[in-house]
């Protein structure tokens, strides 16, 4: 690696694992990332993302809520909770989640989609 105390090489090492499967590798790469730089909002993402793709939404919630806590405004943290709702079928919160997404930008399409979908489901 180019500059090893870098969190952004940590970062995108991570992203590579991460579409190539290896989820171990990513989680690793995504957790030295945050230990070099806690306010890194994209490896909180990122590891969000990783825990989904195993299945341990609860630990997912957990990482997009932080990622929340820091930057309440970042649409992907919100998207991707409002997924996980959806799949838990919690559909108040993922409302909620695609709402928060629409008042940061009005325009976002997919968040607007979901919406129309789960008001008339």
């Amino acid at each position: 690696m180019k500059s090893p105390n870098k969190a952004r090489g940590y970062n995108e090492l991570g992203r590579a694992y991460l579409q190539h499967g290896d989820i171990k590798e990513a989680l690793q790469r995504f957790e030295t990332t945050l230990k070099l730089d806690p306010q890194y909002e994209d490896a909180y993402n990122n590891l969000g993302i990783a825990y989904m793709s195993l299945h341990s939404t609860d630990k997912a919630i957990e990482y997009f809520n932080m990622l929340l806590k820091l930057n309440p405004e970042h649409i992907e943290g919100h998207f991707n909770l409002g997924i996980i709702y959806i799949e838990r079928a919690d559909l108040d919160n993922a409302i909620k989640e695609f709402k928060t997404i629409l008042q940061i930008n009005p325009y976002h399409y997919q968040a607007a989609q979901f919406l129309n979908y789960l008001y008339y489901k």
